[in-house]
């Protein structure tokens, strides 16, 4: 696991052979990853299923709130663009700046795919978090 520490934040990864990631660690909550497919977090299950230029729709279980199915609308970079409920009720849009920064409002917390589809850890320092380039993390604000 690759540790790092900044002021007030604690976090580890780990990656396997493919440099895929499948465990992460921010401040000792823990979420397990399978195949880009599948999320855990204390229990609480998020799965996504994939369609034409990135997920088309997740089922999350065993959640506070927010449980069920949604369907996710991209735009064409496979950015995560609008979150419907499974009764047609738009429930979140997001809108990104030209290098993945949030334009608008606060992201969803339904999905951790934010810009062009990737994995977004909102917990780690950095403007809004950080996104994961496979093998790399990116913030959008640094442009780096």
């Amino acid at each position: 696991m690759t540790r790092g520490n900044s002021p007030g934040k604690e976090r580890g990864r780990d990656l396997n052979t493919d440099s895929n990631l499948i465990k992460g660690d921010v401040n000792g909550v823990i979420t397990i990853y399978i195949a880009g497919i599948f999320e855990c977090q204390n229990g609480a299950i998020t799965k996504y299923y994939p369609g034409a230029g990135g997920s088309s729709a997740i089922r999350r279980e065993n959640y506070a709130s927010d449980n069920g199915i949604f369907y996710i609308l991209g735009d064409h970079l496979g950015s995560t663009s609008t979150i419907i409920q499974q009764n047609m009720t738009v429930v979140k849009q997001e809108y990104y700046y030209p290098f993945g920064g949030n334009r608008g409002s606060a992201f969803s917390e339904l999905t951790t795919r934010r810009f062009t589809g990737q994995y977004h850890e909102a917990g780690l320092p950095g403007g809004e978090g950080l996104s994961y380039y496979n093998a790399r993390w990116y913030d959008a604000y640094l442009f780096q």
